[in-house]
């Protein structure tokens, strides 16, 4: 907290203290018969102010520690899965040998299944996105190989009634590279913030909306064109 924030808090306690002593002289009064009316009437202003001042106070704390979080950071809520992320460029500096070894290994992919019991949907995907976080409620999980490389699948019901048509139009539609919307389905792909390819489908299927998104760095941009054949050809099965 900075220190014109505890001055301002410092002030507001000294005030209080003011207030107190006054209830405090009220309560010596030579009046009796006037001294009953008179102690409520100013217990009940100071508990109002003392209420105010602390909400206040809260206010400022609140302030202070919102203010004291990287400028850089955004949250970013998709359906269920939330997932941090940074408006700079995260991609991790990779050496010639790393980009080579990555490019050698999606030049040779071999394919797993992931399986949803909760919404019963499946999807084919990469055996080297090895590493799967499940989302804690069951709708779906992220399968990633790094930061830079995964994939995110969930299904949402479909609460409000919506039409594939209506889903896809909440999206910019206008502004992104490629968006293609047909019988029960849309895909859209563009670039994210930070500079990654994502390619998106969504499927709306037994009043859910069904969702997988890949996210990949530019330079493996042709390496990823048959697997995005496959892993989204089929999707959801």
């Amino acid at each position: 907290m900075d220190k014109s924030i505890k001055c301002r808090i410092s002030l507001s306690l000294f005030l209080l203290f003011l207030l107190a002593t006054a209830c405090t002289t009220n309560n010596n009064a030579d009046d009796d018969t006037n001294y009953e009316p008179e102690k409520m009437s100013v217990i009940d202003h100071v508990w109002t102010i003392l209420e105010t001042q602390a909400s206040w106070i809260r206010g400022l704390i609140w302030e202070s520690e919102e203010s004291e979080m990287p400028e850089d950071v955004i949250y970013m809520e998709s359906h269920d899965i939330p997932f941090l992320i940074t408006q700079e460029n995260s991609f991790t500096t990779q050496d010639n040998d790393e980009t080579n070894a990555i490019s050698e290994m999606l030049a040779s992919v071999t394919y797993t299944e992931y399986h949803n019991t909760r919404f019963s949907y499946s999807i084919s995907y990469p055996t080297f996105l090895n590493h799967e976080e499940s989302s804690i409620n069951g709708d779906g999980c992220k399968l990633s190989l790094n930061e830079d490389i995964y994939l995110v699948v969930y299904g949402s019901h479909n609460i409000f009634d919506e039409t594939i048509e209506s889903e896809y139009r909440k999206n910019d539609i206008g502004s992104y590279v490629y968006s293609r919307q047909k019988n029960n389905w849309f895909v859209i792909s563009d670039y994210t913030e930070d500079g990654k390819i994502f390619y998106q489908k969504t499927v709306l299927a037994n009043n859910v909306f069904i969702t997988a998104i890949l996210y990949f760095p530019p330079i493996y941009k042709e390496a990823f064109d048959p697997i995005i054949k496959q892993v989204f050809q089929n999707f959801p099965k």
